[in-house]
């Protein structure tokens, strides 16, 4: 929505031809900007499952902005790998996300597409999942990052870079300090302010 001219932006259907009346599907986004091209691009994943949640097969689009449509591109290059469960995220002018083995969950990679050329590229993660932890991509202090956590989630840094502030799983806030490994619990002060309509 624009706010300065109030004008909402309706995009086209992001549609997806499912192989067969006996598949689920799941579909992802990612919102990023092709500096290139000087042009915002969605990328649209669809995920096609059996009955039993095994992945079968995946459709791929990019949406443009300039052109206002979508258009279908490569598939996922990687077999024997199936979308993770994490958010897909903007990180220097690609769009990146988890993609997670189908025969060990465990392993994990990490899959980009960059916005301007629109092909793919795959890393290794230089940690895997296991039995009690759990990992993310995330952008955090300007650099695409792999939280490794297993009751706390990063938000972000701090000013210097010092500390890291964690959301813990019952919703309490910390800073955890990463030279002297001391964790301060974050007091949150709730201020009730009226609501202002931005149209108003």
């Amino acid at each position: 929505m624009n706010f300065e001219f109030q004008e909402v932006w309706s995009l086209p259907t992001f549609e997806q031809q499912q192989p067969s009346s006996d598949l689920r599907t799941h579909t992802y986004f990612g919102f990023g900007y092709d500096s290139a091209n000087d042009d915002y691009k969605i990328l649209g994943i669809a995920e096609f499952f059996t009955w039993n949640n095994v992945s079968v097969s995946c459709e791929v689009s990019v949406y443009s902005l300039k052109s206002n449509s979508w258009k279908r591109i490569q598939n996922l290059p990687c077999n024997g790998f199936a979308m993770h469960n994490s958010e897909i995220v903007f990180w220097n002018g690609a769009l990146s996300w988890l993609m997670r083995g189908k025969l060990d969950n465990n392993q994990c990679i990490i899959l980009t597409l960059d916005l301007a050329s629109e092909k793919y590229q795959e890393f290794d993660t230089p940690v895997h999942e296991n039995g009690t932890c759990v990992i993310d991509l995330e952008v955090l202090g300007g650099s695409l990052c792999i939280p490794l956590f297993e009751y706390c989630r990063p938000l972000g840094f701090s000013k210097n870079g010092a500390m890291v502030l964690l959301k813990k799983d019952d919703e309490a806030l910390v800073w955890f300090d990463l030279e002297g490994k001391n964790v301060n619990q974050v007091e949150l002060v709730v201020c009730h302010l009226p609501l202002k309509h931005p149209f108003a």
